[in-house]
């Protein structure tokens, strides 16, 4: 059995690498190549291998790709744009929460069951829609990707908070948890805010590579070790160890050495993440996807609310702003994707018991279907631009 599951990473590192390259060149990302690799392989190792020997792998992989989306924040960026685009992001996921939570209870779903698939598609994909953006207008690019950023953390915390009490978290329990997310969340916007203050540290830090990576990896490992010993998330945690990193490229760096630190690192971190660690979770997640009974009743209502949703508020923003009316399409058509983060979410509530087995791969061919039509949409509807 050690032997079939070694087979079955190294085939599907194979085909996920040469279909994500594939990918790539045509402008899709690759996301779904590593997705399509990792199908292909669920599918010829089907019945042959247990998933489950992944899943305590499955599980570090999230932990890193929530990090390095944390890390990747620009703070500033966040800042500086932080009203509009929380007005966006508010009203996009009300707006998707309640379609898919009305499609859902009218498909006979229980109001639990229905709420929890809800949140998880009420985020929107950060990595997809930087991708697709790279094209567009700086400031549009940054308006929307700190809006994407801000839904991360609204429906990470929702999520997870949602999780905890359907787990039947005792109250103290609960409230510990609640207590050290928040108390986190509200510290590092105070570092991020009085950051000139926290400068020696960020700038020692950086004083080489060695120490930049020790300091990193000591501040993910120790939050997320406090996060789970006061029953928070670990996905949080990683989220905000990689965040309050962030924050030292905003500082005054005299030495001018955090900044091709953090680039270093985040470039070196994120490689490894898609080479490894992303390939290694889809394949986690593949032998769920491929299980026969897909409901496309679900898939093809689900998809409709949950692109309509994202798309109607964001549409309706840009279309409203002079400086960008013209970009408004593809605004809403970029920000309809959902992402790795999403499938976290989606195999960490199925992990818990908290959402049926026989529909979870229906929710996540949909996660899925959205980021191939965010990416392929917008690349369809640039190149008519071009022409």
């Amino acid at each position: 059995m050690t032997s079939a599951i070694i087979l079955y990473v190294f085939t599907g590192w194979l085909f996920s690498k040469l279909l994500g390259v594939y990918f790539k060149v045509k402008n899709l990302g690759e996301l779904p190549g590593y997705l399509l690799g990792s199908l292909i392989t669920a599918i010829l190792f089907h019945g042959l291998v247990n998933y489950q020997d992944l899943s305590l792998v499955a599980e570090i992989s999230s932990i890193l790709i929530v990090f390095h989306a944390g890390l990747t924040s620009d703070f500033m960026e966040v800042l500086e744009n932080f009203k509009r685009a929380l007005v966006m992001s508010v009203f996009a996921i009300l707006t998707t929460f309640f379609a898919v939570t009305l499609i859902l209870l009218s498909l006979g779903f229980p109001m639990e069951t229905a709420l929890l698939i809800a949140i998880l598609f009420s985020n929107t994909a950060t990595e997809t829609a930087a991708l697709t953006l790279e094209k567009l207008g700086t400031r549009l690019k940054n308006l929307l990707v700190s809006a994407s950023f801000i839904d991360d953390i609204i429906v990470l915390f929702i999520a997870t908070t949602y999780f905890n009490l359907l787990k039947g978290l005792q109250g103290s329990d609960l409230i510990l948890s609640l207590i050290i997310s928040i108390t986190s969340l509200l510290v590092i916007m105070q570092v991020g805010k009085f950051r000139e203050r926290f400068a020696k540290f960020f700038i020692k830090m950086s004083k080489s590579h060695e120490s930049f990576v020790d300091t990193t990896i000591t501040v993910l490992a120790g939050v997320v070790a406090v996060f789970l010993l006061f029953k928070g998330s670990g996905l949080i945690a990683g989220y905000l160890a990689g965040l309050l990193i962030s924050i030292g490229a905003a500082i005054r760096d005299p030495l001018l050495r955090f900044k091709p630190r953090i680039i270093d690192f985040t470039v070196m971190l994120g490689s490894l993440i898609d080479s490894v660690f992303i390939p290694l979770f889809l394949l986690y997640v593949s032998p769920l996807i491929i299980r026969p009974g897909i409901n496309l009743v679900f898939v093809f209502s689900v998809f409709a609310g949950a692109v309509l949703g994202k798309f109607l508020p964001y549409f309706f923003f840009i279309r409203h702003s002079q400086q960008f009316k013209e970009d408004a399409i593809i605004a809403g058509l970029c920000m309809s994707g959902r992402g790795v983060l999403e499938m976290v979410l989606v195999v960490y509530g199925m992990s818990l018991g908290l959402l049926p087995e026989n529909i979870v791969n229906s929710i996540l061919v949909v996660s899925v279907s959205t980021s191939l039509f965010a990416m392929s949409s917008t690349s369809l509807l640039r190149k008519r631009k071009v022409s």
